[in-house]
C-alpha cells in the first residue's frame, strides 16, 4: 500500500508593539535649582498657623535636556509622574504641600506644555502633556518639563526672625503610556531654595557668641563615662535676650541645637572624642541638643526683653582618659514662641 505523507506547513506572523519608560540620554536627571531669595512678611498678624501665600514664586529658568523614549516606532503623548522624598503636608486651596522644616510647607505647581500650557499641581501620576506629534521611539527629543513652575508658601506655625529652607521638591519622570512603570532614572530633579522672615525678631547676646571657658581641667578626673571630672563645679552663665515686635508678657521658649555625642544624646560633641558637653537650666534639667520638647520656657518684660540663666559642664563619654590640650564644642541657641 503506498502511503502519502503531506506537509502542511503554516505561517503565522503578528505585529508587536512595545512602550516602556522614557530617559534622560546622557543617563542623570537634569537639575533645576530655584533660589526665590527672601520673602519678608511686614505684618505680624500674617505670622501665625494657617497663613497661605498662593502662587509666591513663579520660576521660569529656561534649559532643556534630551530624553530617548523606549517604544516600537512612535508615540504621541507623554506621561509625567512626580515623586518626593519630603514628608507629607495639609492638603487645601487644591494643592498638596509638603512640610520643609517646622514652621513651613510648599506647594508646587509645574508647567506642561503639549498642548495644554497649564501649570499643574504636583505630584503627578501619568498625567498626559496631549502631544500632538508622533516623535520617533527610541531618538533622542529635547524636554524642558520642570525649568517652569509656581511655589505657594504655608506657615504651619508662628516663628521668630527667620526660617530658611534648601530642598528637593520634585523629581520628574515619564512615560509612553498611562500604564507604564516610570524608569530608574528621573528625565529632571527640581530643588528650591528660599528664606521667611517676619517682623518678630530677638537677639541673643546681642548677636555675639556666648563664649564659657571651662579653664584647666586635669585629664585623669574624667574617670566615668557619663560623669562629670571630679571636684568640676557647673559653670553658670546667664544669656541676655532682647525682642521686637513681640510686646510685653509674652510666653517664649528656648532649646539648643547641635551635634549631640554618639555615646549620649543629651550631650553636645566636641573636638575631643572622649569629652562631651551638657548644658542645663538654673535648677540642673539637661536641655538636650534638637529635642523641641527639651526647653526653657521664659516671659518677656514690659520692654521686650528677657535673661535666661543657664549652666554647662563636661562630661566624659567614653570613660578614657581624655588627650591633653584645648577642646572646643559649638551650640545654637534658638527661640521660640511657646
Amino acid at each position: 500500500m503506498a502511503k502519502l505523507f503531506v506537509l502542511f506547513v503554516m505561517s503565522m506572523w503578528c505585529a508587536l508593539s512595545w512602550a516602556g519608560p522614557c530617559a534622560p540620554a546622557s543617563g542623570s536627571p537634569y537639575i533645576y535649582h530655584y533660589d526665590y531669595g527672601t520673602k519678608t512678611i511686614t505684618n505680624p498678624d500674617e505670622n501665625k498657623a494657617g497663613t497661605f501665600y498662593p502662587d509666591a514664586y513663579t520660576w521660569n529658568l529656561g534649559g532643556d535636556y534630551p530624553v530617548t523614549c523606549s517604544c516600537s516606532a512612535s508615540y504621541t503623548s507623554t506621561y509625567f509622574t512626580t515623586t518626593t522624598t519630603l514628608p507629607m503636608g495639609h492638603y487645601g486651596n487644591g494643592l498638596q504641600f509638603f512640610k520643609v522644616n517646622d514652621y513651613l510647607e510648599v506647594a508646587t505647581e509645574v508647567y506642561i506644555a503639549g498642548t495644554l500650557h497649564i501649570y499643574k499641581p504636583t505630584p503627578l501620576t501619568a498625567f498626559s502633556n496631549q502631544q500632538n506629534w508622533s516623535p520617533a521611539c527610541n531618538t533622542p527629543i529635547n524636554y524642558s518639563t520642570g525649568s517652569s513652575g509656581k511655589l505657594s508658601l504655608y506657615l504651619t506655625k508662628s516663628f521668630i526672625g527667620s526660617t530658611s529652607f534648601s530642598a528637593t521638591v520634585f523629581s520628574i519622570y515619564g512615560t509612553t503610556t498611562p500604564n507604564d512603570p516610570i524608569g530608574p532614572v528621573a528625565l529632571s530633579v527640581v530643588s528650591i531654595s528660599g528664606n521667611v522672615v517676619v517682623p518678630q525678631n530677638c537677639v541673643i547676646n546681642a548677636g555675639q557668641t556666648v563664649v564659657v571657658d571651662f579653664g584647666t581641667l586635669l585629664s585623669a578626673d574624667f574617670k566615668t563615662a557619663g560623669q562629670k571630672p571630679n571636684g568640676f563645679t557647673d559653670k553658670s552663665f546667664n544669656v541676655p535676650i532682647k525682642c521686637t515686635n513681640i510686646g510685653a508678657s509674652v510666653n517664649l521658649k528656648l532649646t539648643i541645637q547641635a551635634t549631640p555625642t554618639p555615646q549620649y544624646t543629651q550631650a553636645i560633641a566636641s573636638d575631643n572624642p572622649d569629652v562631651g558637653i551638657e548644658v542645663t537650666n538654673s535648677q540642673g534639667t539637661v536641655l538636650t541638643p534638637n529635642d523641641i520638647n527639651s526647653i526653657i520656657p521664659f516671659i518677656t518684660d514690659s520692654s521686650g526683653n528677657a535673661e535666661v540663666t543657664l549652666k554647662a559642664y563636661p562630661i566624659s563619654t567614653t570613660g578614657k582618659a581624655p588627650a591633653e590640650g584645648v577642646f572646643t564644642a559649638l551650640a545654637t541657641l534658638r527661640i521660640d514662641f511657646a
